[in-house]
């Protein structure tokens, strides 16, 4: 049953995607790999995590896209997620709920020693670690690039023009904060 749910849950989302031009061919492919790791988990906290992360930044991405392009003529091509950037903000993720379900699908922690316990519980906030940075970074950037104020440059403090790597705003430090913190509470409430 959670196989299907897996496939149908990713098939929806990797076409409304595609259609909405969140994601490129490439990308919906990885994001196709991605999904069906991490749904077919039997813990559901991974599965909402990918969903809150997901439905978030797609949405942040899109929002005020017509601004961002403006300040950078490129936008139109980088909202939408390729491969690389999918793996980039999904791969590590998979790869922990493979490892998860592969020592861990169907079994109790009270059936588990210690040390299989500790590496649950590894994997568990590595994943919730993985995912509020990705999503602290795509939020950040997202929304720090509409800030009226112009950034500094994290290296030199001195002020740059928005949209430059390695500027941070005070709407991007708080759009960072609420991104991490939105998948922190997402996995608390799963």
């Amino acid at each position: 049953m959670r196989t299907y749910f897996a496939i149908l849950l990713t098939a929806v989302l990797c076409l409304i995607s595609l259609r909405r031009q969140s994601l490129s061919g490439s990308g919906t492919v990885a994001a196709a790999l991605v999904g069906l790791s991490t749904a077919s988990n039997d813990n559901i906290m991974f599965t909402v995590v990918l969903l809150a992360f997901f439905i978030s930044s797609s949405y942040w991405t899109k929002y005020q896209a017509r601004a961002k392009a403006r300040l950078d003529p490129c936008y139109a091509k980088a909202s939408r997620r390729d491969w690389k950037q999918v793996l980039c903000n999904g791969g590590v993720g998979a790869v922990i709920s493979v490892v998860y379900q592969y020592n861990f699908d169907g079994r109790r922690p009270a059936d588990m020693s210690l040390e299989e316990r500790k590496l649950m519980t590894l994997l568990i906030w590595g994943y919730i670690g993985f995912y509020s940075c990705c999503a602290a970074d795509t939020w950040a950037s997202e929304l720090g690039t509409l800030s009226s104020d112009w950034p500094v440059l994290i290296t030199t403090l001195k002020q740059v023009p928005p949209g430059t790597n390695g500027g941070v705003s005070k709407l991007g430090m708080l759009a960072s904060f609420a991104g991490g913190a939105l998948i922190g509470l997402t996995a608390d409430v799963a």
